[in-house]
């Protein structure tokens, strides 16, 4: 049993737990990993005895792992606090460290001598804000596409500023950041916000039950904002490893003849950004995270095989062929929705990938933060004046959309139960809750991508 954690004896579940010497108080928990093996990571909301909420993350991180996520959160959020001429807007965005433990207690005590046998792991507890919502929550484009500006921005202070890369940009990776009345009292001290910011949240007004499905209609103040720093590292050190997401790690890292010392650099972070906003453009029609019907464009597995593939060469190989596709076609995968911002998703492509058939692993981008930020600006300015209607915040869709079969059965081609084929019992047809099935397993060569659109 964690001294360190005060359990319900009933439930099993927290209810308090100390990080660095501070008491919290578990609200209840957004995530857990799950996966049997790895780190193990659940995520809480906490709040502090001032009843301000933060966010709590537990995790096994291996023994050999060279940088600290607590370490690094802190300098951010130092740097946040001395830097000079930033907005109390961006301030609230960035990383905030509150309390961190980066050895509570490690896998090779109880293991003693088999210690040798496997890399142990060390269990690692950081409360940080901001709390925020997935990125797949946008309301509006013009929302979004702010959310993208802020993180970019981001990621050149902790650069240029701290000295640090992300080393993990992907979409679960970074938020929307809506700054209710909770998200603002739990902001350091400071000079306070900026007037435009103040006479925003002066109007809100959150009622006393919870919303329905229909949302909130709240006219909030955004932005975009990093999180799970576990990969940062300062940037500019070669490193014998890559790190990231795979399908959102910046091509010259996918390729697998870069087996040698490599540098992450702000420039890759940047990359991976845009490939998190090509999978958005790809293959989300509208806000709420809505993916498009498969009635509306033809099935096709650029982008999404980059989920599905076991070999890093073919990643690599597919990333380079559907990059090449997708900025030849834009019209045939983006969107609907996201059709508004093809022009300046083209001039993404271009400022990050000038020639893409010469890319290896000696490759850099000359993509940069103002390059970048630039052109989403002027995707935001235009997206501004579509006069799009913001949707309603936390709204739940009511019923979810079904995906509609691939084939067309009759009763001529439909599977007909054999005469002699024994029925299920009535108490097992009526079960709530049958036993699971058999697990089948089939060839590779006959899988079929769930995610195309």
């Amino acid at each position: 049993m964690d001294p360190l954690v005060t359990f319900d004896r009933f439930t099993g579940k927290p209810l308090k737990v100390m990080v660095d010497g501070q008491e919290f108080t578990v609200i209840t928990q957004i995530f857990a990993s799950p996966y049997l093996f790895s780190r193990g990571t659940r995520v809480y909301i906490v709040a502090d005895k001032g009843q301000k909420f933060h966010i709590l993350k537990d995790s096994w991180v291996q023994s050999n792992h060279a940088s600290s996520e607590v370490d690094n959160i802190q300098k951010i959020s130092r740097m946040v606090e001395e830097a000079e001429g930033l907005t109390e807007l961006f301030r609230a965005l960035c990383p905030r460290f509150v309390a961190g433990d980066n050895d509570i207690c490690s896998t090779d005590t109880p293991r003693d001598s088999l210690t040798s046998l496997c890399i142990g792991r060390t269990r690692r507890r950081i409360v940080s804000g901001p709390i925020g919502d997935p990125i797949t929550s946008y309301r509006s484009r013009v929302e979004l596409l702010q959310a993208f500006i802020d993180i970019a921005n981001q990621l050149d202070f902790i650069a240029n500023r701290c000295g640090l890369v992300h080393g993990d940009v992907s979409m679960n990776n970074i938020l929307i950041v809506r700054l209710l009345p909770n998200i603002i009292a739990a902001m350091p001290p400071g000079p306070g916000l900026n007037p435009d910011v103040k006479d925003a949240l002066a109007n809100v007004v959150l009622p006393n039950a919870p919303c329905t499905n229909e949302g909130l209609s709240l006219a909030l103040p955004t932005g975009g904002s990093l999180i799970d720093f576990d990969y940062s590292r300062e940037k500019d050190i070669p490193s014998a490893k890559t790190s990231g997401t795979m399908p959102y790690m910046s091509l010259s890292m996918t390729d697998p003849a870069n087996l040698a010392k490599v540098k992450h650099q702000l420039a890759h972070d940047l990359e991976s950004l845009f490939l998190v906003f090509l999978h958005i453009v790809r293959f989300l029609s509208a806000p709420r995270g809505d993916i498009e019907s498969d009635n509306d464009r033809p099935q096709r597995l650029q982008i999404a095989r980059w989920h599905h593939e076991a070999s890093q060469a073919f990643i690599f190989s597919d990333k380079k062929a559907d990059l090449l596709e997708v900025y030849a076609e834009p019209q045939t995968y983006v969107t609907q929705y996201w059709h508004p911002v093809i022009p300046y998703l083209k001039k993404l492509f271009e400022a990050i990938y000038p020639d893409l058939s010469f890319i290896n692993r000696d490759y850099s981008s000359p993509i940069t933060p103002k390059t970048f930020v630039s052109i989403l600006l002027e995707a935001r300015n235009f997206c501004s004046t579509l006069n799009e209607t913001s949707l309603n915040y936390a709204t739940i869709l009511a019923t979810p959309k079904k995906r509609p079969s691939t084939t067309t059965q009759t009763a001529e081609t439909r599977l007909k139960r054999p005469r002699n084929a024994k029925k299920r019992p009535t108490a097992a047809r009526n079960d709530p809750q049958p036993k699971p099935r058999r697990l089948q397993v089939g060839r590779f060569s006959n899988w079929e991508d769930s995610a195309a659109t």
